[in-house]
């Protein structure tokens, strides 16, 4: 079978899709800060059905189409962007929900997500370094222990007091010949 030919397409161009042009996974928020200025304060994040009370919990609110002074929203903005109503007032882009949350708010929040993620690291070393209270060396033994626990490598010497000193297994000494 052979090729058809490419005298076999017309000169007229029938439909010319924008495929690729446009991602609003990617440009969404871009596009809209770009040409609604109002907009720009805030970030703005796409979230399927299953995600959204996750996220309303962290800040996020949906966009609206009351939030618009468009008379015509879907006119105005919906259609430029692929945007439309769910039905309550809620701004979908495809199966995504549009929401939005001031950037300020977005950096105080990242910023405790650090400051947990800290203090539970916190917890879990102390907690790695454990002593028993009743040790007579207890105080060294937790200064150690943290030491240990607070070390990027995984493999530590451990060695009891009184023992020789055993060195790192790989710096074994070679025979003389």
């Amino acid at each position: 079978m052979a090729f058809p030919k490419v005298t076999d397409w017309s000169d007229e161009v029938y439909n010319a899709g924008t495929r690729g042009a446009f991602n609003a996974l990617r440009d969404l928020e871009k596009e809209l800060h770009r040409t609604i200025e109002d907009l720009r304060p805030y970030n703005i994040g796409l979230f399927s059905k299953d995600d959204v009370n996750d996220v309303s919990t962290m800040g996020w609110v949906h966009m609206k189409i009351e939030h618009f002074d468009y008379a015509d929203f879907n006119r105005a903005v919906g259609l430029r962007y692929g945007m439309r109503d769910d039905g309550g007032g809620n701004i979908m882009v495809g199966e995504n929900y549009v929401m939005m949350m001031p950037k300020n708010y977005r950096e105080r929040v990242l910023s405790e997500r650090k400051r947990v993620r800290e203090a539970q690291e916190m917890a879990a070393h102390n907690a790695a370094a454990y002593v028993h209270p009743g040790d007579p060396n207890a105080a060294s033994m937790r200064e150690g222990a943290k030491e240990m626990v607070a070390k990027d490598s995984t493999t530590y010497k451990v060695q009891a007091k009184g023992e020789p000193d055993r060195g790192d297994p790989n710096d074994v000494p070679k025979a003389k010949k």
